[in-house]
């Protein structure tokens, strides 16, 4: 499983949905994105523990808040968006620049 590619994959499932289950975004990827559908005894993919790794990650870094969370599923609210439109990111180091100006 190359973990590059599955935290591109989340990031993407991530900013298309507002409420995200675990196991929705692992059926997502299983089903849409080819990869595998072996399951734990508990019935859970594999893939399951990849999954809330990184979304755990996404809320620690504040862009979703656990909504809900037991034995059979973790649920996250989408807080903030994970990347800034280019615009923005052009705009802020435009003012930062002038900014700086301002004190040579």
């Amino acid at each position: 499983m190359d973990k590059k590619n599955i935290e591109k994959l989340i990031d993407e499932y991530v900013e298309s949905n507002h409420n995200i289950s675990a196991i929705s975004l692992c059926s997502h990827l299983i089903n849409n994105h080819k990869y595998s559908s072996d399951l734990y005894s508990t019935g859970r993919p594999k893939l399951y523990f990849e999954v809330i790794r990184y979304l755990e990650k996404l809320s620690k870094s504040g862009i979703l808040a656990a909504a809900k969370k037991d034995r059979d599923n973790c649920e996250y609210t989408k807080v903030m968006e994970i990347y800034e439109s280019e615009s923005e990111v052009e705009m802020k180091s435009v003012q930062e620049e002038e900014q700086l100006t301002l004190f040579r």
